[in-house]
């Protein structure tokens, strides 16, 4: 093995085995599987009568990304096997179509191109629509590396990480619960010189270890399983419940609900078996990015009537944490009819939610009896272990919430 190699590969294993959380290598839930085709057709629809959504196009540009990268209209939302790679000491947020699958089928193939022009000419209008827009940047960067031109990737992903590293490096918060700097590191790290750009990896990974301290959030639609509760019934900032809330692959201490709400979340095998929010509907649903689970809801609108009703229930499930443990046992999670539900509202309330939400609906969830009841897309708070080096909040309280949307 050549020096150079020699270099490269132990400076790999030194990030790997930085801190001890390094030895999880992203341990993956089970494989949920992403209707991209369904998703593709709704957003494709949506647009056409919303045409400045921009964030519905940046979705879109997502899944044709997938759809090239699986070579399938049904991707995986997750690898079988642990992601490889350098570690940064910070969860990150690893894509779904990281290592694109090889086809001899021609047909494939052609599909495949189409679906990654498709997702350049979204992100190109995306970054023109919101031309600070990191997530569609970093995106575009990744599609373009598809194209194997090296240097305009670098270029691209260099542009990326000062951008992000100017915007985050102050930041006392993750709105959107990852960091684009050490998510951006996760990409050109690899493609750099090992020895000549020594000094750019290590300034990376020192970036990526700051803002991997930044508190950050997920916001899951939690339902609420008695008459007249509120996000302070439904919500226990108290509990410290370890899951796979933020779908890195990685159990964490998250605040969670009481034992009289449940999530809602996309189990369409019935197996009962939730190991990820890429299951529940947040900001990480179905592998793309959603300001709230409304959004990720609403994808799954096939008639576009806000509402999802019939088929459209299919595969959704309520999941009851009795015990409150993270673990989804026999029993917890049953099919919507089975909680006597006939509908999900899928778009959130106009003006502020309570504090304590991303966003919430009013009637979010209709009743075989006629009664409804509201929805929550409920904030869940990383609770960090002490001597991580991690920031963790000294109080989660509705006063916190409120003061880190102001």
């Amino acid at each position: 093995m050549s020096r150079f190699r020699l270099r490269s590969v132990a400076w790999t294993l030194t990030l790997l085995l930085m801190t001890s959380t390094a030895s999880a290598r992203y341990i993956s839930p089970e494989i949920e599987k992403v209707p991209v085709a369904r998703l593709v057709e709704n957003l494709e629809a949506h647009l056409q009568k919303n045409p400045k959504d921009t964030q519905a196009r940046f979705n879109l540009a997502r899944l044709h990304a997938m759809a090239y990268s699986l070579k399938a209209d049904t991707t995986d939302a997750l690898k079988k096997e642990p992601l490889q790679g350098a570690w940064f000491g910070y969860e990150h947020r690893p894509v779904p179509f990281e290592e694109v699958v090889k086809t001899g089928d021609a047909a494939k193939q052609d599909a495949a191109r189409k679906h990654l022009e498709k997702a350049i000419n979204l992100y190109d209008e995306v970054v023109k629509e919101k031309p600070n827009d990191l997530v569609a940047q970093l995106g575009r960067a990744w599609c373009i590396a598809q194209r194997a031109n090296k240097e305009k990737t670098i270029k691209e992903y260099r542009k990326v990480a000062e951008a992000a590293w100017a915007k985050e490096k102050d930041m006392k918060f993750a709105p959107r619960g990852f960091h684009i700097t050490g998510e951006t590191a996760r990409y050109l790290v690899p493609l750099l010189d090992a020895e000549k750009d020594k000094k750019e990896i290590a300034t990376l990974k020192e970036r990526s270890e700051k803002v991997g301290r930044i508190p950050r959030l997920v916001t899951p639609i939690a339902v609420p399983l008695r008459h007249g509760m509120t996000a302070g019934e439904v919500v226990d900032l108290s509990a410290r419940v370890k899951f796979d809330a933020d779908g890195s692959g990685l159990g964490r201490s998250w605040t969670w609900v009481g034992r009289d709400a449940g999530w809602l979340v996309h189990d369409p095998k019935g197996t009962g078996k939730i190991t990820s929010a890429l299951q529940m509907f947040g900001g990480v649903t179905f592998w793309c990015f959603w300001e709230h689970g409304y959004q990720a809801l609403a994808a799954l609108d096939d008639d576009g009537d806000g509402w999802l009703r019939g088929k459209e229930l299919e595969g959704l499930a309520i999941w009851r944490d009795l015990n409150g443990n993270g673990v989804s046992e026999p029993g917890d999670v049953k099919p919507l009819g089975e909680w006597g539900v006939v509908a999900l509202r899928c778009r959130a309330d106009a003006g502020p939610a309570d504090p304590l939400c991303a966003a919430q609906a009013s009637k979010g969830v209709l009743f075989r009896d006629g009664t409804s009841r509201p929805t929550f897309d409920v904030n869940l708070i990383l609770i960090l272990i002490l001597g991580t080096g991690y920031s963790t909040p000294e109080r989660t309280d509705r006063a916190y919430f409120t003061k880190i949307r102001n």
